[in-house]
C-alpha cells in the first residue's frame, strides 16, 4: 500500500511540476522588452486562450482574445 501511495504522490508532483513549467514558458515567451507584470498578464491571457481552444469554444476564444488585448493595450510599456 505503501508503495501505491508514494507513486500517486510523484505523480501529483509530476503533473504540478510540468504546469509550472509550462507557465514559466509561456511568461518567458511574452517576456521581450516588456515589464514582469505585463509579462505575467499576457501568459495568463495566452492561458485562458488556450484552454477555451480545448474546449472547441470558438466564441469564446474570440471574446478572451478581445479582453486579452484590451488589457494589454491598458498596461504601460516599460523599456
Amino acid at each position: 500500500m505503501d508503495d501505491k501511495r508514494r507513486i500517486k504522490e510523484n505523480i501529483i508532483d509530476f503533473t504540478l511540476l510540468g504546469k509550472e513549467q509550462k507557465r514559466r514558458e509561456r511568461l518567458r515567451a511574452f517576456k521581450g522588452p516588456y515589464s514582469d507584470d505585463m509579462a505575467l498578464q499576457a501568459a495568463r491571457g495566452q492561458a485562458q486562450i488556450d484552454k477555451a481552444y480545448e474546449l472547441r469554444s470558438k466564441k469564446l476564444v474570440k471574446r478572451l482574445r478581445d479582453e486579452v488585448l484590451k488589457q494589454l493595450m491598458s498596461v504601460d510599456v516599460k523599456r
